[in-house]
């Protein structure tokens, strides 16, 4: 019934989710630490209970139903966060109340606390939704029992770990029960778990669980290299899940570039200001503050060293990531002889890299016939997004340094920029599938 080739990969997985740190852990931490071992076993089984209503949620296609409904995210995600932040009060209240409260009533309030913080966390089903569906295969069985089967052999794992931790936490817990200091500071210690996941839930935006339903894979970047910007929604709609980070380019700058990028962002996508900043440095820097309220992911500056200090210095305090712009991908060797450069692309764009790297950006734009020998010489921390995709047998246009998608990966670029083998397909989203399908296993 389950994908042999598949099943263990999964097994890896649930297993390091499981043992991460997480909220569940946390919660189930907190519990027993305050409420003893009986109480940290029943807030797990109310945790597992919870995640397995998502799960069947997610297997029925419900949790996608949920994402797409204005405003359910919100008013969901602000509940869970109010009662949890009402439990931190509640807490607060009696830090002096006794550490062992055992019996059917303590049992059942923490089997009911960590049942009702999983149900009020729509991320939970979100994400049952985009990793339960990777290790499926629909043509051994239905998706769905799948689904459910997956999602039981996961919180199998998760519960095991649940346990461990409700039990050690309980043993301390009953060590430390006589002592009033003790039992101030675990209570102390429950109610800012309980704060520090309401105020987890309050803080994340819904773009960040909306984000949770793609499929798409982050390395690939779809250029929106189109004349109007409606002609550029009209291309993200049609690409639904399938991608999730699009470039926007000079060409839609003057058209209403910025409005475009703020509509993808609100989708929960990313976005990848493609402008090539290049004006004196007082300029760059304001420009770049400029762009920092758009709330883009990327944005391309020409690396020459004055101009990539001036936008480090403009993006302060935000989340932009800049790419210094090192050689175009349209420019080989005697082009760049015609205009005057002493250097060839490959030494140029070498010496590039370096300045990117002395001004504090955070990635270089380079074809992939010099991303390996970047990441050779520069390490793994430097982004390097690559232009000039094209997937074998495609027209190459007028690019002259070239790939393929999975070469590009294999030669170290972190990022893929794709322009016409999408934009221009008969069907964008089967064209961008067929990308994300061959860099699937690089």
């Amino acid at each position: 019934m389950l994908d042999p080739a598949l099943f263990p990969v999964f097994l890896v997985g649930a297993t390091a989710l499981a043992l991460a740190p997480g909220p569940d852990m946390a919660f189930t931490l907190a519990t027993a630490a305050s409420r003893g071992r009986v109480a940290g076993l029943a807030g797990a089984a109310g945790i597992v209970a919870g995640g397995a209503i998502w799960t069947v949620l997610a297997a029925a296609g419900l949790a996608a139903l949920l994402a797409t409904a204005e405003h359910a995210l919100t008013v969901i995600r602000y509940a869970g966060a109010l009662y949890l932040l009402y439990l931190a009060w509640k807490t607060l209240r009696h830090l002096d109340a006794p550490l062992e409260s055992r019996g059917a009533r303590s049992s059942w309030r923490a089997f009911r606390r960590g049942l009702v913080t999983n149900l009020l966390n729509p991320k939970i089903g979100l994400f049952f939704l985009a990793f339960l569906p990777q290790f499926t295969n629909a043509e051994l069985s239905p998706v769905w029992l799948q689904m459910l089967v997956l999602g039981g052999i996961f919180f199998s794992i998760g519960t095991g770990v649940l346990i461990i931790v409700a039990l050690a936490a309980g043993q301390a817990q009953a060590w430390l029960a006589g002592s009033r200091t003790a039992r101030r500071a675990l209570n102390g210690l429950s109610a800012t778990a309980f704060g520090g996941l309401g105020l987890r839930l309050i803080l994340v935006d819904d773009a960040v669980y909306k984000r949770a339903m793609s499929h798409a894979d982050p390395r690939l970047i779809v250029a929106l290299d189109l004349p109007t910007t409606d002609a550029a929604w009209s291309l993200v709609e049609s690409i639904g899940d399938t991608a999730n980070f699009y470039k926007i380019g000079l060409q839609l700058f003057p058209m209403g570039g910025m409005e475009l990028c703020r509509k993808i962002k609100a989708t929960g996508k990313q976005v990848f200001l493609d402008f090539k900043l290049h004006d004196i440095p007082a300029t760059v820097e304001k420009a770049t503050r400029s762009i920092t309220t758009g709330g883009a992911d990327l944005l391309t500056i020409h690396a020459e060293p004055a101009v990539m200090r001036a936008a480090v210095a403009g993006r302060e305090g935000s989340d932009l990531k800049l790419l210094g712009v090192t050689v175009m991908t349209c420019y080989d060797d005697a082009m760049l002889a015609e205009m005057g450069y002493a250097y060839g692309a490959r030494d140029l764009v070498l010496r590039r890299v370096e300045q990117s790297l002395e001004a504090g950006v955070d990635g270089i734009v380079a074809s992939a016939h010099e991303a390996k020998e970047i990441r050779e010489r520069f390490g793994d921390d430097l982004l390097i997004v690559t232009p000039g995709i094209r997937p074998a047998g495609a027209d190459v246009g007028d690019q002259k340094r070239v790939a393929t998608p999975a070469s590009a990966l294999a030669d170290g670029a972190s990022h893929l920029v794709v322009g016409r083998p999408i934009n221009a397909a008969p069907d964008p989203a089967a064209a961008a599938a067929a990308i994300v399908s061959e860099i699937a296993s690089v």
